[in-house]
């Protein structure tokens, strides 16, 4: 086994304990030559709770703000969407109705006769 050293003098615990407690001292008298910190006392603090309440109001109302226009714009987009899909669901149908008409009914090609009054009345606007 090795021999055990034991350290003459002052330990390094006690150094590091030293030099703290001299830097607190520094740090006490330092402070001590500021002049005092400001503040807010006297008639300032009766009003702090009145403030603190129009404070989280005016949150709260924001809040409700927000989400009153997010749920606005979503359910403008969600309408917009449904006007779309009706939109081409109803020219789907009425399409669909025209080609049963035309289907439906032999379509002639043949134009009916034009009367005598409109073959004799060919004149154009303003003549």
């Amino acid at each position: 086994m090795a021999p055990l050293l034991i350290a003459s003098g002052p330990s390094r615990a006690d150094e590091v304990t030293e030099a703290a407690t001299d830097v607190a001292a520094a740090a006490t008298k330092a402070t001590a030559d500021l002049p005092p910190t400001v503040t807010f006392g006297g008639s300032f603090g009766q009003y702090d709770p009145i403030i603190a309440i129009f404070f989280y109001a005016v949150v709260a109302a924001l809040l409700v703000l927000t989400l009153g226009v997010t749920y606005l714009s979503i359910r403008n987009w969600q309408d917009s969407t449904d006007e779309k899909k009706e939109r081409s669901m109803y020219s789907r149908s009425s399409q669909d109705r025209e080609l049963a008409e035309m289907s439906g009914k032999a379509r002639s090609r043949r134009q009916p006769p034009r009367s005598k009054a409109s073959k004799s009345n060919n004149k154009g606007f303003g003549s």
